[in-house]
């Protein structure tokens, strides 16, 4: 340190002694536990041109001036005269760009021996860090960084200085991290204008932390050592180490930081407020050539202003067209764009082998089998049915329930294959079909099968095989009469059925029970009883030549086959 700037140091201390007493008051005690009073005054005393110095743009200036004198030289068309008052005055303007960029430099240089003096009695070392972090955001960075643009560049200057500076307990990656995390209660409480400042804010904190992000070498040199980047205390017998967060979980961190940002400013747009969306908007516009760096990041923002776009297009046009405007300029940032693992390496988690007490690794054993006790309490699965091609065997009992049939006459008593017979489905013969034929109801006796089942009677299982001979051929006998006699529906008393007949018609199709019909003649109507039963005969005989007996039917074992 110099004597100017010991000088310089001194004068500071004699000019803030009395602002820092009359600032005083004007917070809680609490508050100045947190946080000193000289650091409150110093940061709201201080300006950009304090602490930070535009050498690339002082330096691009003189080299325009030396470009245009040349340029007047090479020239022979100009007169003399006045391309020397030109050179002249493109030469003045040099000198007095040095001279202000010289006296720049010095100011700064003096500024920052003042901070880096006081900076151990800025922050008390026993206060949390969060809390000091807090109550630095809540007086000082968030209600100036919305004052004017200039203001704006200051705060993340000032913030910048405190880390090269290695404030003691200020850590930067835990302010960077309350900043970035959750932008959409800041955004929703300020006006267009201020939201268009404080976009200026985020814009230079995230070119700052993309320069450490894009080169290790700058990262190493500016941040890992620092008391900025501090990670972990780990306790040692020498004492407390401190661990530094390496690059590569910078990385991590700063993906980390760019979902947020994304995450909370979706949020805002997927609201219907206005406030949020048109605020949402500028901000981003603000922001854009640092953020977003990551494709698939950009394709969310992409969406959403997508959707913004056709909801407010016949709306409101002032977010129409700031969706737009930001929609065509995020297209022109598509080739900066890069993948996701390029940003930063993304870590699986592979799974550790068992280890013994003894330390060494092993591989996992593979599971035991299960006993039979074990095996016996789970239900097991239910077995496919098997499929067999044979019937099945009926037994006595049931076949004796099964033979029930109408009471015929005796000598036409149908035959056991008949009686035992079920099929699961009625064959459609080579005749019209009889399902759409009814029996039209007379004033005798006559009907339907189920109507006279009450009065049917069992018939005996001792029936001889030169009966069921007999049955057979006249039921055969009888089957072509009754084919002969059954026409399509073309009578006139068909077309008058009652709803009734074809309600109980349909029922019985339904069933598996081979259907019943009787044959409707055009010339007579059966009136008396002994008429319906030689049509129950003849339907009995249509039926049995209909269904063709299948191959491995049981029949009904007469009284010699028992002996």
């Amino acid at each position: 340190m110099n004597r100017q700037e010991k000088h310089f140091i001194t004068s500071c201390e004699e000019v803030f002694g009395p602002i820092i007493e009359s600032v005083r008051p004007l917070q809680p005690s609490k508050v100045w536990e947190d946080i000193n009073c000289s650091f409150y005054v110093a940061f709201w005393s201080l300006s950009l041109y304090d602490l930070h110095v535009p050498k690339e743009r002082y330096n691009d200036e003189i080299n325009k001036a030396k470009d245009a004198i040349q340029a007047l030289e090479n020239n022979q068309e100009m007169p003399a005269s006045k391309k020397k008052k030109e050179q002249e005055r493109s030469q003045a303007l040099i000198d007095k760009l040095m001279e202000e960029k010289k006296r720049q430099e010095d100011n700064h240089q003096l500024i920052i021996s003042y901070l880096r003096n006081q900076k151990d009695s800025f922050i008390n070392p026993r206060v949390l860090k969060s809390r000091t972090l807090n109550r630095l955001l809540q007086l000082c960075i968030f209600p100036r960084c919305r004052f004017t643009t200039l203001d704006a560049i200051y705060c993340a200057k000032f913030i910048q200085t405190l880390h090269i500076l290695e404030t003691p307990n200020f850590s930067t990656i835990l302010l960077l991290d309350k900043l970035f995390s959750d932008v959409s209660c800041t955004v929703s409480a300020c006006t267009e204008n201020e939201v268009r400042r404080y976009g200026h804010f985020l814009y230079y904190l995230l070119e700052m932390i993309g320069r450490w992000h894009n080169s290790e070498s700058i990262y190493m040199a500016e941040c890992a050592n620092t008391q900025g980047f501090v990670s972990t205390m780990k306790s040692s017998a020498s004492g407390n180490e401190k661990l530094n967060l390496d690059y590569e979980n910078y990385r991590h961190v700063t993906h980390k930081w760019h979902y947020k940002i994304t995450k909370s400013l979706v949020m805002c747009l997927e609201s219907k407020d206005y406030i949020q969306i048109r605020n949402g908007l500028l901000l981003l516009t603000k922001i854009l050539p640092h953020y977003p760096k990551v494709e698939h990041l950009s394709l969310v923002l992409e969406r959403r202003v997508g959707k913004i776009i056709e909801e407010e297009k016949d709306k409101r046009q002032d977010l129409y067209v700031l969706a737009i405007g930001y929609a065509g300029m995020l297209k022109t940032q598509a080739p900066n764009l890069i993948p996701e693992t390029e940003f930063h390496e993304k870590v699986i988690k592979k799974e550790e082998p068992d280890t013994l007490s003894n330390g060494k690794d092993e591989k996992p054993k593979p599971k035991p089998a299960p006993s039979s006790s074990q095996t016996s309490d789970k239900p097991k699965p239910p077995e496919k049915p098997k499929v067999s091609t044979k019937a099945p065997k009926v037994p006595e009992k049931v076949k004796s329930s099964e033979n029930k049939v109408p009471t015929l006459p005796a000598t036409e008593k149908p035959s056991s294959t008949e009686r035992t017979e079920k099929p699961k489905s009625v064959p459609k013969p080579s005749e019209p079909k009889t399902d759409k034929i009814s029996t039209p109801k007379t004033g005798g006796g006559g009907g339907s099968e189920s109507k006279r089942t009450p009065s049917a009677e069992r018939v005996s299982s001792t029936t001889t095989p030169t009966a069921t001979a007999n049955n057979n051929n006249n039921a055969t006998a009888k089957t072509g009469a009754a084919a002969d006699k059954v026409e399509p529906k073309s009578s006139s008393k068909v077309d008058h059925k009652s709803t009734d007949s074809k309600t109980k018609q349909s029922e019985e199709v339904k069933t598996s029970k081979p259907v019943k019909t009787e044959p409707v003649s055009s010339q007579t109507t059966p009136t008396s009883d002994a008429k319906n039963i030689k049509k129950d005969e003849v339907i009995q005989a249509t039926a049995t030549s209909t269904t063709e007996p299948k191959k491995g039917v049981v029949t009904t074992p007469t009284l010699e086959s028992k002996k």
